[in-house]
């Protein structure tokens, strides 16, 4: 029974430091580790086409105990792509601790057509109980896009679905654009599937998108272009909630 096994302290895949080489992974199903997958590398590594912390169904939590581990650490400098515009590369990243974070400074990474905190149907929550994406300092990261192929689905996250938090000088996400995504309800648009809710304390709701940083932030939320705009609806708190981050440009969102 995959609810009873314990979480493994290991990294699932991981690539060793710095290394050079393309790697892609392609339709697993991980979970039970620390770590499902890490990434410390240069390359354009891909993850596509997976259920991340999911069973092979992609319908249920793998592991529903105290410590469900992260889905993918993303490390060093390496131009990532997580998910894809082909239907084939959607990846469902749910029932985890973090969806995805990094502490490092990511640079040129794309996350997009995923399904973060779902189901692979995209109408049920099988959210992660910390942050669907938590990184640090973030350079030209793409999340979403203005096409429909590129939306990412982000919904029952129970701390919120973005959080954005770093340092440095002079900004801290320089052309990072989050772009495209749904956040908080299915496809359609009909289904209250929110982030932020917090269920642990739900006298303490969270923003769905959470910025902060000392230095600004030049990070791009929506945009004049047709399908640059985000959805964001049924957040616990704030839709997006801007903490000491200047120089942020949102544009065009809707919100419900």
């Amino acid at each position: 029974e995959l609810q009873n096994v314990s979480v493994n302290p290991l990294d699932g895949l991981s690539s060793g430091n710095n290394v050079a080489a393309l790697i892609v992974i392609r339709g697993l199903a991980i979970h039970h580790f620390t770590n499902q997958i890490a990434f410390n590398s240069l390359a354009a590594n891909r993850v596509e086409g997976c259920f991340v912390g999911t069973d092979i169904t992609g319908s249920v939590a793998a592991n529903s105990g105290n410590n469900p581990g992260n889905g993918l650490r993303l490390l060093g400098s390496g131009d990532y792509v997580i998910g894809g515009t082909d239907p084939a590369a959607r990846n469902v990243i749910s029932g985890l601790y973090n969806g995805m974070f990094s502490f490092q400074t990511l640079d040129g990474a794309r996350v997009e057509g995923n399904l973060i905190g779902s189901d692979a149907s995209g109408t049920t929550s099988i959210g992660n109980r910390s942050n669907g994406i938590y990184f640090g300092n973030a350079n030209n990261v793409t999340i979403g896009g203005a096409t429909t192929p590129a939306r990412n689905l982000f919904v029952g996250n129970a701390f919120g679905a973005i959080y954005l938090s770093g340092s440095g000088s002079p900004s801290v996400f320089p052309g990072t654009k989050i772009l495209g995504n749904r956040f908080g309800t299915d496809a359609s648009g009909t289904l209250n599937l929110g982030n932020g809710l917090n269920p642990a304390s739900p006298s303490q709701p969270q923003p769905t998108i959470y910025l902060f940083a000392g230095n600004p932030c030049a990070v791009q939320i929506g945009g004049d272009l047709p399908g640059e705009a985000n959805h964001i609806a049924y957040s616990g708190g704030a839709g997006i909630l801007v903490g000491v981050c200047a120089e942020t440009r949102i544009l065009r969102n809707t919100f419900a």
